[in-house]
């Protein structure tokens, strides 16, 4: 399975007021089951091809043999040449860029916020605003161009009937792996806090990383999202077992640094991955802490529902991996 789950879908979970606009109007979730697919092994160099059996009257036999034969159909297709293709991109009409908050209106409310955590409503709360470009540009080119400026280790094209969304992002919020014979299930949190630009050589590099992580203000921030991880994973995870293996260490990217830490825990044997999901709805990186405090304020002060942005991406196997949409744009 393939998709997301929108921001707002939290209200599913908690207790939200309902303030903001749903301008976009999109749906808070969109699963695809796929039945045939090509996995793009681009570490190993390898094309992986999968179909899906699936049974609709309980016998297996039939579902399998016509499995069988949708990768012989695949395989053959994918061996044939094909004529050479000469990619041409024309440039697309592009709008304005143009901020949904308002001229003027998101520093008034990052006061806002500041003045309620001053009042001890909150440790943290993370205030966004939306920006739009109008434009013309296929999404695929979109993708493509997103993948060459700005590649991340999780990026995605998702298509669906009305719309599409293109996003790239550093960071798998949750995984959970295990399950299998006797291999306890764990739940694994990355929580991102702390950013700093990549250097322009290995010199500078080392030096804004020995900045970042000495810097009190990203190290505070980082360390209220590993105790907010904690306590999420405590929730659905067996008492004693959730732990800090990797604390506040420094990942690279393309264009920036992050302080990146681990929380894991063993899942408890009554609750599964989608509980796990729920129990650490939405990052703290996208909200805040306390969590259902933050989001309430959110909600006071951006004037339109978050839809896509700050919801995850997910795909699911054998294992389940949500990543969060914190740079994202539907179409």
């Amino acid at each position: 399975m393939v998709g997301y789950l929108g921001y707002d879908l939290v209200r599913r979970f908690e207790r939200l007021p309902t303030l903001a606009e749903d301008d976009l109007a999109l749906p808070e979730l969109g699963m695809m089951l796929a039945t045939d697919l090509v996995v793009l092994d681009h570490y190993e160099g390898a094309a992986i091809l999968v179909a899906n059996a699936i049974t609709e009257d309980g016998d297996p036999d039939p579902a399998y043999h016509h499995a069988v034969g949708r990768l012989d159909a695949m395989t053959t297709a994918l061996s044939r040449p094909i004529p050479p293709m000469i990619s041409t991109v024309d440039s697309p009409a592009l709008g304005e860029v143009r901020s949904r908050t308002g001229s003027g209106e998101y520093p008034k409310a990052v006061e806002v916020a500041k003045e309620a955590i001053r009042a001890g409503e909150c440790f943290q709360i993370v205030v966004a605003q939306r920006f739009e470009r109008e434009t013309t540009a296929d999404p695929l080119d979109v993708y493509r161009v997103l993948r060459t400026t700005n590649p991340s280790p999780y990026m995605y094209l998702l298509r669906f009937d009305d719309f599409d969304i293109v996003g790239s992002s550093p960071e798998a919020h949750l995984k959970v792996t295990g399950g299998a014979g006797d291999t306890p299930r764990r739940a694994l949190l990355h929580p991102i806090a702390g950013t700093r630009p990549r250097g322009a050589t290995p010199e500078a590099d080392g030096g804004l990383a020995a900045e970042l992580i000495s810097d009190p203000k990203e190290r505070a921030e980082h360390v209220m999202l590993v105790d907010l991880g904690r306590n999420d994973l405590g929730r659905v995870c067996r008492p004693g077992t959730v732990e800090v293996p990797e604390f506040a260490t420094i990942e690279r990217y393309s264009h920036v640094m992050h302080i990146v830490s681990t929380v894991v825990g063993e899942l408890r044997e009554d609750q599964t991955a989608f509980d796990a999901l729920a129990a650490t709805f939405p990052a703290g990186t996208l909200s805040g802490a306390p969590k259902v405090r933050a989001m309430e304020i959110i909600e006071e002060l951006e004037p339109t529902r978050r839809g896509l942005y700050g919801g995850p991406s997910a795909t699911s196997a054998s294992a389940a991996t949500w990543t969060w949409r914190s740079r994202s744009a539907p179409r």
